[in-house]
């Protein structure tokens, strides 16, 4: 026990800075974990201070793709620190939807046998009346 420090003595006195060994740097510890575990260093690590060079052509190809200006979409409101919009997203214009069949087409086809294939197709022209909702025209009659 008489190994432990006393309680009574001031730290940080002089003989415990002379007791303290230097550490080592950062050479000296890899010397020391390499033999500690065995490995030595498979690839040296080498620091590249080069910037990359950047072509001209590039430069040019991305500067005209800049001016020509690409379509960007939002996928929310741009909003600010109070949550106020700032830019709204823009809404994709919807297009009018013209089905295949006449509205007549459709009726009789619904009528049709599971194996006919205008009853599938009536069937899909229902599925796309539910789904849009007034954005779609049936066929205009056909002439005979």
């Amino acid at each position: 026990m008489s190994d432990l420090p006393d309680e009574n003595k001031t730290r940080g006195t002089s003989s415990d800075r002379t007791m303290k060994a230097k550490e080592p740097g950062a050479k000296e510890q890899k010397e020391i974990l390499g033999k500690v575990f065995g490995e030595e260093e498979k690839a040296p690590i080498v620091e590249v201070g080069k910037t990359p060079e950047i072509k001209e052509k590039e430069v040019e190809s991305w500067l005209e793709r800049l001016e020509k200006g690409e379509e960007v979409t939002l996928p929310g409101p741009v909003t600010d620190d109070q949550g106020r919009a700032l830019v709204e997203p823009a809404a994709p214009p919807k297009p009018e939807i013209v089905l295949p069949l006449t509205k007549m087409e459709v009726k009789s086809g619904l009528h049709h046998k599971v194996v006919d294939s205008i009853r599938w197709l009536a069937e899909w022209c229902r599925r796309i009346i539910k789904m849009t909702k007034g954005r779609l025209k049936f066929a205009a009659k056909k002439a005979e």
